[in-house]
């Protein structure tokens, strides 16, 4: 089997747990499975050392001019997304991209990146609740949900604040895999309310 590429974009500023979240759950979903499914990496924009929101420091794996052919692109949010957003080589490659891809994942204000592309046009999408006000002035085009965890348009799914990334990676691990390698993953992470989630 083919294993689903999986890349995240990164960038400095960058809210944590919106890329190390599902980075997490496509992980264990491999490792589960005995290191097949899923393959999971970074992308920035170069290889230079990144630092999150709250300092932590990372490395890119690849770059947006070198990375292997991509199934999902997962876009965090983060105060970095307002500077990215209007990054052209960015949302190019974003745009260049998207019909390729299988699905494309914003998680909290990862979808301002997407609002600087055609791919927002007509879109029902949410982000983190905070920010619902500033995304309809600047995606007067789309439509903001503001009572859902996380929305599905084809293969545009975006999510909420922070924590609404790893629910949102959760349901496209069962979009692909079915229910039981789900719950796996959420009996290993001991995500929420596990127990009850598995009756």
């Amino acid at each position: 089997m083919k294993k689903i590429n999986v890349g995240i974009l990164v960038f400095n500023n960058i809210e944590l747990l919106d890329f190390t979240g599902p980075y997490e759950v496509f992980s264990v979903t491999k490792d589960l499975s005995g290191n097949f499914l899923f393959n999971t990496f970074l992308i920035g924009k170069n290889n230079e050392i990144l630092k999150s929101v709250n300092g932590l420091k990372y490395i890119p794996d690849y770059t947006i001019f070198d990375h292997p052919n991509l199934d999902i692109l997962i876009i965090p949010g983060g105060i970095g997304t307002k500077e990215i957003m209007f990054d052209l080589q960015i949302s190019n490659w974003i745009e260049q991209l998207f019909p390729k891809l299988f699905y494309i994942i914003t998680v909290c204000t990862g979808v301002r990146i997407l609002s600087s592309t055609k791919i927002m046009d007509n879109l029902e999408y949410t982000t983190h609740h905070d920010c619902f006000d500033e995304l309809e002035l600047i995606s007067p085009n789309a439509k903001l949900n503001r009572n859902t965890r996380f929305t599905t348009n084809g293969k545009i799914l975006t999510s909420g604040g922070i924590s609404a990334g790893i629910d949102l990676s959760l349901h496209v691990v069962e979009r692909y895999f079915g229910n039981e390698i789900k719950n796996k993953t959420i009996e290993y992470m001991e995500y929420g309310n596990w127990k009850n989630s598995l009756l």
